[in-house]
């Protein structure tokens, strides 16, 4: 679900390489309050998304250099659960989902794209999303982000701020803009993205409770 809606690179969040770690226990920030002073300066007062935030390191191969930015995304309720529920039983100091095993190293990717219809038909996403991209009747998931928030924000804002935002969940501003103005597009979207966070599609609501532990 996260996938389908926030548009990542697969191994951003769980990594089959043993190089790399995927989504990280320290990139979770579960205080409410936005992590980027200067984004919150921008805005003139603290930005708070309820339920924390995702800030963790995007990495691409762009025009001959490594560019590393980290992006900061909003974490509705049921995303927070998940998470917790993951961190409390990894056993990994680091990753949040220690796809790798002890002995090897990294799992055939061939397990998980066998896997990939049972996952989708676990998180109640449309049936016809594919993790590479899309033919026929089929839709690449990250195209399947980028129309979401386009159309969603569009209908709500105008045009150029659907733009703007379908283009950060991609995570292709981190390297297409200066450090200066990417914090004014956080500055921008972050807000839109939070005010939008209750019609993110939600698990079943005969789903059952995803953690052991209270708050």
């Amino acid at each position: 679900r996260y996938l389908a809606l926030m548009g990542p690179r697969s191994r951003d969040i769980v990594s089959v390489n043993g190089k790399k770690p995927g989504l990280k226990k320290s990139d979770i920030v579960w205080d409410s309050a936005c992590p980027i002073e200067d984004v919150n300066s921008a805005l003139g007062k603290v930005l708070h998304s309820p339920h924390g935030w995702l800030w963790y390191d995007i990495a691409k191969h762009h025009k001959g250099t490594n560019h590393t930015r980290k992006i900061l995304i909003p974490m509705p309720l049921w995303l927070r659960q998940w998470l917790k529920f993951f961190c409390e039983f990894s056993y990994h100091p680091v990753r949040v989902f220690p796809s790798v095993q002890k002995h090897s190293k990294s799992l055939v990717q061939s397990k998980k794209s066998f896997a990939w219809d049972s996952i989708i038909e676990a998180a109640g996403v449309d049936p016809r999303i594919v993790e590479s991209e899309g033919k026929a009747q089929s839709i690449a998931i990250r195209k399947f982000a980028a129309n979401w928030w386009r159309l969603n924000v569009q209908s709500n804002y105008d045009a150029e701020l659907a733009k703007d935002v379908s283009h950060y969940v991609l995570h292709h501003a981190e390297v297409t803009v200066s450090d200066k103005h990417y914090l004014s597009v956080q500055a921008s979207v972050l807000p839109i993205m939070l005010a939008m966070l209750e019609r993110w599609p939600k698990p079943a609501a005969d789903a059952p409770p995803v953690s052991m532990l209270p708050e």
